[in-house]
């Protein structure tokens, strides 16, 4: 049986600081790649305990390996030609450009000059030299009936020699920036920043004006399209139901007969208390388990939230279904209760007549007495005693974080910065620059708290 060819194996001392000594086996095959890679030079030392019994010589007296590493060489020399001409190709064209830049710039100059020649009250003539046909001059001869005070000096010399005024603050960007910043609390003052900041930008860019602030405009001008964006924002939101503790979004004004659920898997009722509470009652003893907020209503189911358990759930007509782990699970079987739905909507349409009777009583005992006074409508305002305060709540409610506005609430409640407002409360107005937000005074108290627009009748 024929024997396979032996492998010799070769080991090479790289002269390194950091990765020095001697590196191998390699095979021959892969001492010729290293050298086509470069890592191994002419002068490299090498040995092998085959072809040279652990002699070290140097890598030029193998012929296959000086071959290899010469190519490589040649190879790399060339690269570093070719980027090298590159560069310079790159550093002859950008210096082309600069000329061409710097004379469009001279050409500009000239011809503003020659604009503004025409303005001096120096008196110029036409010469009779026809080769000079197409020049203007100053013939100095003719200012003899002048004064001894003036001097025969050129047009160009003036311009030169003539101080230029100190560039100034422009006054419409500084006004821009300062009236941006309140802005955003007040959508008109938005309007008035990007008008100022526009024109700050043509007054500054005017080299006649000389006047200097374009970090002031530009930023004006984006604070007032900010302001814009949130007014849009709170306008798609629905501003009227921002200061609500419940986020869903005020339903429908029609009448919804849907006002029980009966429970037939476990003994449970659920019963529309009043507008924004549900109650959950034994069937048998009627005692109360669970009181519940309402959260909205759609034409397949009524949204509730049990506070004592933070659990969210779903009546339908045929079932229960409760939010467990993002995902909602049936717990039960079910119906409407159509006694009580048909009882209810009399009673809702009674209660509506007596709330129309209710609010119009109270306008007319305020017109008649302190003007600034108001009564808080309903049991879910809450006010707090800064305005940040109010818009980072206001913010949590935009963007749908009911869990972090209920934290933050809660914590400014228990800090004292805070206040939920009572049904019924009297307060009294304070003067304030907001279309969105109004200060109010609690009767009796010192302290003033800021709140929804639409928190009093």
């Amino acid at each position: 049986m024929r024997e396979s060819p032996k492998q010799h194996i070769w080991f090479y001392t790289r002269q390194s600081l950091l990765n020095g000594g001697e590196q191998g086996p390699y095979t021959e095959q892969q001492m010729i790649e290293l050298a086509t890679l470069g890592k191994i030079k002419l002068d490299t030392l090498l040995r092998s305990p085959t072809r040279t019994q652990n002699k070290e010589i140097l890598a030029e007296s193998i012929p296959k390996l000086a071959l290899a590493i010469n190519q490589a060489e040649i190879v790399a020399e060339a690269k570093r030609q070719a980027d090298y001409d590159e560069r310079k190709k790159e550093q002859k064209a950008l210096a082309g450009k600069k000329r061409a830049a710097e004379a469009v710039k001279q050409k500009l100059v000239r011809r503003k000059e020659n604009e503004i020649e025409g303005y001096l009250e120096i008196p110029i003539y036409r010469t009779q030299n026809p080769t000079q046909s197409n020049k203007s001059t100053i013939d100095f001869s003719k200012l003899e009936e002048y004064s001894s005070e003036y001097q025969p000096i050129s047009v160009r010399q003036k311009l030169r020699t003539a101080p230029l005024a100190a560039k100034s603050l422009s006054v419409l960007a500084i006004s821009s920036f300062l009236v941006s910043v309140p802005g955003l609390c007040c959508f008109p003052v938005g309007i008035v920043a990007i008008v100022l900041g526009i024109f700050g930008t043509l007054e500054i860019n005017n080299p006649l004006k000389r006047k200097y602030g374009m970090p002031l405009a530009i930023p004006g001008i984006v604070l007032g399209i900010l302001s814009l964006f949130v007014f849009l924002a709170i306008v798609a939101k629905r501003p009227d139901s921002f200061n609500r503790i419940n986020l869903v979004g005020n339903e429908s004004t029609k009448v919804d007969p849907r006002r029980a659920w009966i429970c037939i898997s476990y003994k449970s009722v659920y019963t529309q208390k009043d507008e924004r509470t549900w109650i959950e009652t034994d069937s048998e003893t009627g005692k109360i388990k669970f009181e519940m907020d309402y959260k909205g209503r759609t034409d397949d189911y009524v949204e509730l939230l049990n506070v004592a358990k933070n659990d969210l759930v779903r009546l339908y007509a045929d079932r229960i279904e409760v939010k467990q782990d993002r995902e909602w699970a049936a717990i039960g079987g079910g119906h409407w209760d159509p006694v009580n739905q048909n009882r209810s909507v009399a009673t809702q349409a009674a209660n509506e007549k007596q709330n129309q009777t209710k609010i119009a009583t109270e306008k007319n005992n305020l017109s008649s007495s302190d003007p600034f006074l108001r009564t808080i409508r309903g049991n879910t305002w809450f006010g707090t005693r800064s305005s940040d305060q109010y818009q980072k709540l206001l913010s949590m409610s935009i963007h749908g974080d009911s869990e972090a506005f209920s934290k933050e609430l809660i914590g400014l409640i228990l800090a004292g910065d805070a206040v939920m407002f009572k049904d019924g409360e009297q307060v009294f107005l304070r003067p304030s620059f907001s279309l969105l937000m109004m200060k109010v005074r609690r009767k009796g108290d010192t302290a003033e708290y800021w709140t929804d627009t639409s928190a009093t009748n």
